[in-house]
């Protein structure tokens, strides 16, 4: 895995990142930011991992380090995480990653073949590690 570093102005709507495997730099998946909302202090992370870094910890790892980099450099109170209810890997990288289920949002997004629920996860600042 990278470090996480750099800066993030303040009015940014969103930051993206690639996961590599730190051996070979192979790409795994992505993470980031994919929504910042400055004046609540919070943002939605979003990631996907490819088929090869399944099952490795790989991406619960990943949002490990980029929520302690959040919290530790920008002035955010609340991160979330929102997971296709049927998606049980991403709502279960969540879950090992320290995010508090909080319910399902109905109807909340559109895919290509319709409406679907979405689980909501959060993870707060005074509950980083």
């Amino acid at each position: 895995m990278a470090r996480a570093g750099g800066h993030l102005r303040k009015g940014a709507e969103g930051l993206g990142t690639l996961v590599v495997d730190a051996e070979t730099d192979r790409l795994l998946g992505g993470i980031g930011l994919v929504h910042i909302d400055w004046e609540d202090s919070r943002c939605e992370l979003g990631y996907w991992l490819a088929a090869d870094g399944r099952r490795r910890g790989v991406m619960t790892r990943a949002v490990g380090l980029l929520s302690r980099w959040i919290f530790e450099n920008l002035p955010l109170e609340r991160i979330s995480i929102l997971a296709a209810v049927e998606n049980a890997r991403s709502r279960a990288v969540a879950e090992r990653a320290g995010f508090t289920f909080e319910g399902i949002l109905r109807s909340y997004i559109a895919f290509k073949d319709g409406r679907h629920d979405v689980a909501m996860y959060s993870l707060l600042r005074d509950e980083s590690a």
